[in-house]
C-alpha cells in the first residue's frame, strides 16, 4: 500500500509539475510601455488617452466611417484600455505606408478587444518584444487567466496558403520559439491563422505541442478563447488533485518512516548494533522521511496555487513547490538504492537466501528501469515537461511491474533443478563480488 501511495504521488506530482507546473510563467508579468506609449499618456485621463486613439483612427486612412464600422468606437464589448502596452503601437501602425502592416495592427486591436471584454482573461499586452535565450520574437496576444493565474499567448496571422508555403521556414522557427517558451515558462500557447492552414505547419506544430486554429474569422475567435478557459481550468485542477494526492501520501510516508528513522538514529547510538546494516537501514528510512516530507510540501503548495489571490503570491507558492518536487524523487531513486545495499549486506550475512535476494534485486531494476524507461518516452513526446510526466508513470507502472518481476522470478526458482539452482547461485556470487 506504502508503495502504491509513493508511486501515484510521483505521477501526479510530475503530472501536476509538467502541465502544467510551471510556475514563474503563470504569474503576471511587468510589462513597461514604450517611450511613445509613455508620452501619450502623461497627464491624461483614461478618456482622454481614449479619445486621443478615436482622434487618431478617424484622422487617418480610415476616418470616422472605419472608427465606427470596424471599432465600434471602442465602446461596449469593443472598448479597448488605452494604458495596455501594445494598444498606442498599433494605433499609430493603422496609418502605416505598408497596407500589410495596417491590416495586421487592425487584425491584432479587434482580437485584443475580444480577450480584453471577455470576464475570463486580462489583456496584458498587444505586440510584446521578447528577447530570450530562445530567440527574439514578439507576442501578439499575451494575456491571464482571471481565476487560475494561467499566461497565455496567442500569435494571430492572417497568411495565405501560398504565402506558408513559401514561408514555411519562417513560421516553423516562431513554432519553434513558442515550443521553447512553453517549455520554459509553461505559458499556453497558439497559432490561430485567417485562412486555412496548410498540412505542413498543422503537423509540425502538432510535433511540437503547438495547437494550431485554421480558418479563424474574427466571429469564431471565443472559439481559441475557449480552448485557452479549458485549458487553464484543467491544469489548475490538476494541480489541486495532484496536490491533494501528494501532501496525503507525503503525510503516511513521513508517519510511517519517521519512528523508523529516529529508531535507527537511536540503535546507532549502541556501539554493539553499529553496522553496515543499520547504516544503510538508517539511509533507506531517512530517504524516505525525506521524500514524504518533500510530498508534502510540494502538495501543499499545489494546493495553495489553486487558490492563490495574486500573481506574486501564485509565483512564491509554486516557486517552492517545483524545488520540493524534484528532490522528493531524488529521495525516491536514494531509497531505492539504500534498499538494495541493505539486501545486499544481508545475503552477505546469510540473512537472506538466493532466491530472496535475487527476487528482491529483480524487483528493485524493474522499479527504476521503469522510472528510466518512462522518462525517455516521455522525453521523446514531449522534451522538458514530458520527461518528468513519464518518470511518474514509470514510477506508477514500476509498482506492480517490481511485484510481477518478484514473482516470475520465484516461479521461475522454484521450477529449477539443484544443478540450475547451483549455477544461479554462483553467478550471483560472481556479479557481486561475494565468491
Amino acid at each position: 500500500m506504502k508503495s502504491f501511495l509513493l508511486a501515484f504521488s510521483v505521477l501526479l506530482l510530475w503530472s501536476s509539475v509538467s502541465l502544467e507546473a510551471q510556475s514563474v510563467a503563470s504569474a503576471a508579468p511587468f510589462i513597461p510601455l514604450t517611450q511613445n506609449e509613455q508620452a501619450s499618456l502623461i497627464s491624461k485621463t483614461k478618456s482622454e488617452q481614449l479619445e486621443d486613439m478615436r482622434d487618431s483612427v478617424r484622422s487617418g486612412r480610415y476616418g470616422q466611417r472605419g472608427l465606427n464600422r470596424i471599432f465600434k468606437n471602442f465602446e461596449g464589448n469593443t472598448y479597448l484600455d488605452p494604458e495596455i502596452p501594445g494598444v498606442q503601437k498599433n494605433i499609430r501602425l493603422l496609418n502605416s505606408p505598408s497596407w500589410q502592416q495596417a491590416k495586421g495592427a487592425i487584425r491584432t486591436l479587434l482580437y485584443g478587444t475580444q480577450v480584453q471584454n471577455d470576464d475570463r482573461f486580462d489583456l496584458l499586452a498587444l505586440d510584446k518584444p521578447v528577447n530570450s535565450k530562445y530567440g527574439r520574437t514578439d507576442k501578439d496576444l499575451l494575456f491571464r487567466h482571471r481565476v487560475t493565474g494561467q499566461m497565455c499567448r496567442i500569435e494571430v496571422k492572417d497568411v495565405t496558403t501560398s504565402s506558408q508555403r513559401s514561408g514555411l521556414a519562417g513560421i516553423k522557427e516562431q513554432i519553434d520559439k513558442m515550443a521553447a517558451e512553453y517549455q520554459e515558462t509553461g505559458e499556453l500557447q497558439a497559432w490561430a491563422n485567417r485562412q486555412e492552414a496548410i498540412p505542413e505547419v498543422v503537423e509540425y506544430a502538432r510535433l511540437k505541442g503547438i495547437p494550431v486554429f485554421s480558418g479563424v474569422k474574427q466571429r469564431d475567435f471565443g472559439q481559441v478563447l475557449d480552448y485557452f478557459n479549458s485549458k487553464a481550468v484543467f491544469k489548475s485542477n490538476l494541480r489541486l488533485l495532484g496536490g491533494l494526492f501528494e501532501t496525503g501520501s507525503g503525510l503516511v510516508l513521513v508517519y510511517e518512516e519517521a519512528p523508523a528513522t529516529v529508531g535507527d538514529i537511536e540503535n546507532l547510538w549502541n556501539p554493539e548494533m553499529r553496522n553496515t546494516p543499520a547504516w544503510l537501514k538508517l539511509g533507506r528510512d531517512a530517504s524516505l522521511t525525506g521524500m514524504g516530507a518533500s510530498f508534502t510540501i510540494s502538495g501543499t503548495m499545489g494546493i495553495a496555487s489553486r487558490f492563490a489571490g495574486s500573481a506574486e503570491w501564485f509565483e512564491s507558492v509554486q516557486l517552492l513547490g517545483e524545488w520540493a518536487g524534484p528532490i522528493g524523487l531524488g529521495f525516491y531513486v536514494v531509497a531505492e538504492g539504500f534498499d538494495e545495499g541493505v539486501a545486499i549486506v544481508d545475503y552477505r550475512n546469510g540473512a537472506m537466501t538466493p532466491q530472496q535476494f535475487f527476487s528482491k534485486s529483480a524487483g528493485v531494476a524493474t522499479g527504476l528501469g521503469s522510472v528510466a524507461l518512462g522518462a525517455a518516452i516521455g522525453t521523446v513526446i514531449e522534451p522538458g515537461g514530458g520527461t518528468l510526466v513519464g518518470a511518474g508513470i514509470g514510477a506508477l507502472v514500476g509498482v506492480p511491474a517490481s511485484m510481477g518481476t518478484t514473482h516470475v522470478v520465484d516461479m521461475h526458482y522454484a521450477g529449477l533443478d539443484a544443478e540450475h539452482k547451483h549455477q544461479l547461485e554462483q553467478a550471483i556470487y560472481a556479479h557481486y563480488g561475494m565468491n
